[in-house]
């Protein structure tokens, strides 16, 4: 059934082996049997869309609480090729990278979609966080570092931010153009479109950078459309679907699991900024209620953030009913907090389970296991368990567990491995890495052979991730570089963050755990986010932080330091970068 203007969003389980899970459907992107039309390139995707459906509303952006521009199918398309005809005539050639730095606007669509039919490759990037001097600089720098790491030529910004880029004339970084995007896309453009084929690079893809210096991810056209098939498979996506979504466009997230999924599935997708939820969080459950949304996406902090700002006079203006699914990953996801959400907002129509908790990872496109929507799995393990053998042994709630929340099984065309350090398959319930195979893993990280071999071995993605399965079901217990190792035991850095961010003034995802080596021995240092200021309060805080941990830590305490809100760094998805913060530690860059 195809969606129709009725639907405009402008306001008016199978079998599983015991080492191993895969995908109980094999079959590919299907798009073609769907809509009528080839497709194995996004840019075939799009076109094929243009002309099946050419006015109905593909994307609707949204500001201050209503609809600024609705953008059909054939007005995207018209407007990937005129931005195509301009890069073109700005010199850029097939093959040519091209750095993306455009917020969530139909800028960023028309040059996505416009690099590609020009033969080029996009990189999205974050752009500036504002005009400000040291945020002009800071952006200045990381665009810079990215063009030489992926041999870009090209840069695409706002118009307005060109003019106040630093002069670079004589320092020794790459060439960089910097183009503005247009004022205006004028019409069909006659440009020599290419046609790229499904094995081609189709973007580049950062990492969050969480444990390390991000790397770009070297996508195919083949990858992109498996990944969102699968998504979509997994989904189960409806006529009447309307996806509801803030995040970045610059992360896999936005990108992948809300716009392109969305795109392919042909089911209209409405965009905030992630500014306006920043300023004004209660517009994401206020457009889900005016757009009857049925798909959203959000990472932890979005549900914390909600949380401390909802009250029954809001609740009585939102409508929630229709709601399906919000995904949820990112980061380490808290099943205390999703479900306080859910509850928080049952008056509203919000049923339990709405909140899905997912896994991805940008090496993979994005998606790879998916949870059951409406059915969540909860599971107590024994921490000693856990931390001596590296075995998820069920237990009954208490202080003392781990309380994990499963991703699901893998969707459609992928599988998933949980292995030892020499690559050897393990046994339910034991904790290992988990390895990724199928269509949807990368082709390479960008101009980075070895970093590649080191994770691609023997087809098998290697993605640093522990975990165990069990019934076919997947569970995340940490990063490998995170692990803390103490006398032989195996603790998690999770496991002390919940406990501190659960104190009464300690900022709920604001909180980092590492180790440090002192005295031939192993250390725990604490960073934790809080908007007390007073010398009294930060020190019974401090007090509360090393009394709620006493119980519960078998390893030393060498310092708790509180710090200001915002102050720890930040991937894109808003998860705490681990060991930039320990690098940062010992390099004496934290102030109280």
């Amino acid at each position: 059934m195809i969606p129709s203007d009725a639907h405009r969003p402008d306001g008016k389980s199978g079998q599983r082996t015991w080492h191993e899970a895969d995908s109980s459907s094999e079959r590919p992107y299907d798009f073609e049997r769907v809509h009528g039309g080839p497709c194995s390139t996004l840019v075939a995707m799009l076109h094929s869309l243009a002309a099946s459906r050419p006015d109905s509303t593909a994307v609707s952006f949204w500001a201050r609480g209503e609809v600024s521009q609705n953008l059909s199918y054939q007005g995207l398309w018209q407007q990937a090729c005129a931005a195509a005809h301009e890069l073109q005539t700005n010199g850029l050639t097939s093959g040519d990278r091209i750095l993306l730095a455009l917020g969530t606007s139909p800028d960023f669509l028309a040059q996505l979609f416009g690099a590609m039919l020009a033969g080029g490759v996009p990189v999205p990037l974050a752009p500036p966080s504002s005009v400000r001097t040291d945020s002009i600089e800071s952006f200045s720098d990381d665009l810079y570092r990215v063009a030489t790491d992926c041999s870009a030529g090209i840069a695409v910004l706002d118009r307005r931010l060109v003019p106040l880029m630093p002069d670079i004339a004589g320092t020794n970084r790459t060439a960089l153009r910097l183009l503005p995007v247009p004022a205006r896309y004028e019409g069909p453009a006659k440009a020599e479109l290419a046609t790229p084929q499904a094995d081609d690079t189709a973007l580049i893809q950062y990492t969050s950078g969480s444990t390390r210096f991000p790397k770009g991810v070297e996508l195919t056209h083949h990858n992109l459309l498996s990944n969102v098939a699968a998504i979509e498979q997994a989904l189960g996506r409806r006529p009447d679907d309307v996806t509801v979504s803030w995040l970045p466009l610059y992360h896999d997230m936005g990108l992948i699991g809300t716009l392109l999924t969305s795109l392919y599935a042909a089911v209209p997708v409405v965009l905030l900024t992630p500014s306006a939820f920043a300023k004004h969080p209660l517009r994401w459950l206020q457009t889900i209620t005016k757009t009857r949304g049925t798909i959203s996406a959000a990472p932890n902090f979005a549900f914390s953030y909600l949380l401390s700002r909802l009250n029954s006079e809001i609740l009585q203006g939102l409508e929630l009913q229709q709601l399906r699914v919000i995904l949820n990953g990112a980061e380490p996801i808290d099943v205390a907090l999703i479900e306080a959400f859910e509850t928080r907002l049952a008056p509203a129509g919000m049923q339990p389970g709405t909140v899905l908790p997912v896994y991805g990872l940008a090496e993979s496109a994005l998606a790879v296991a998916f949870g059951e929507p409406g059915r969540r799995k909860v599971e107590h393990l024994d921490t000693a368990k856990l931390e001596s053998e590296q075995l998820a042994e069920p237990t009954d709630p208490c202080r003392r567990c781990r309380t994990l929340v499963s991703v699901g099984q893998p969707v459609p065309t992928q599988k998933v491995r949980i292995v030892d350090q020499a690559g050897n398959p393990l046994a339910e319930r034991h904790i290992g890495e988990i390895i990724v195979r199928g269509p949807s893993v990368m082709k390479a990280y960008v101009n980075d052979p070895a970093a590649t071999a080191k994770v691609l071995r023997d087809g098998w993605l290697y993605t640093g991730d522990l975990g165990y399965m069990t019934d076919g079901s997947l569970y995340i217990t940490g990063r490998k570089r995170d692990i803390i190792i103490r006398h032989g035991r195996n603790h998690y850095p999770e496991d002390y963050e919940t406990n501190v961010g659960a104190i009464e003034g300690v900022h709920h995802g604001g909180v980092a755990v590492f180790g440090i080596d002192i005295a031939a021995d192993v250390q725990l240092v604490i960073l934790a986010e809080t908007q007390r200021r007073d010398s009294d309060q930060r020190r019974w805080l401090e007090r509360k932080i090393r009394e709620g941990l006493a119980a519960f830590n078998q390893i030393p305490i060498h310092e708790v330091l509180l710090l200001a809100r915002g102050t720890l760094p930040r991937t894109t998805s808003g998860k705490v970068k681990r060991q930039t913060c320990r690098q940062a530690y010992l390099a004496g860059a934290f102030a109280p």
